[in-house]
């Protein structure tokens, strides 16, 4: 039980770190490789998502919701949390991310961003809520967890180095 625990942190960990890498330096090994440099603000929701180039932005929206999915199962795992404080760190550490993005000129903060980090986030935690009560064993859950978190994390990591490594844009 203690070492699925260790493991489990250690994944968290390495997810942290990896979503702090894809959000502030946009996948770059150094701050010379940063596509944006730019300091910008948007406080509108969703406010130009309607325009000609939706198709790029709705595909941010989505990697937004999706980047964030695994870290309401974390906290769901790791920390026992309850739902309300789960999404209160999950809305938290987007703004975060977002200010400090803002506070470093590295692209644009957007409060669209923080929405589509925490619903990912909470969506994550439902999920792994949900398949802890419909199995009813939280060994077992936690198990599937730590078998698809490390899979997954090793995916992308694997997939992120091989796009650098082919000199491709990630993003």
């Amino acid at each position: 039980m203690q070492r699925k625990r260790l493991f489990l942190t250690a994944l968290f960990i390495i997810y942290i770190v990896f979503l702090i890498w894809a959000i502030m330096f946009k996948f770059s090994f150094s701050y010379a490789d940063i596509p944006f440099k730019r300091r910008y603000l948007n406080l509108k929701p969703f406010g130009y998502y309607f325009s000609l180039y939706s198709y790029t932005l709705m595909r941010e929206v989505i990697l937004n919701f999706l980047i964030f999915l695994p870290f309401g199962g974390y906290l769901y795992m790791v920390g026992k949390c309850k739902i309300l404080p789960s999404i209160a760190t999950i809305c938290g550490t987007s703004l975060i991310l977002e200010v400090l993005q803002y506070v470093f000129a590295l692209g644009t903060s957007d409060i669209t961003d923080v929405i589509m980090n925490t619903a990912g986030g909470a969506a994550g935690y439902l999920l792994t809520y949900a398949f802890a009560r419909i199995t009813g064993d939280e060994d077992k859950t936690e198990i599937l967890f730590l078998l698809l978190a490390g899979a997954v994390t090793t995916g992308v990591l694997v997939w992120a180095m091989m796009m650098k490594y082919n000199g491709l844009n990630i993003i």
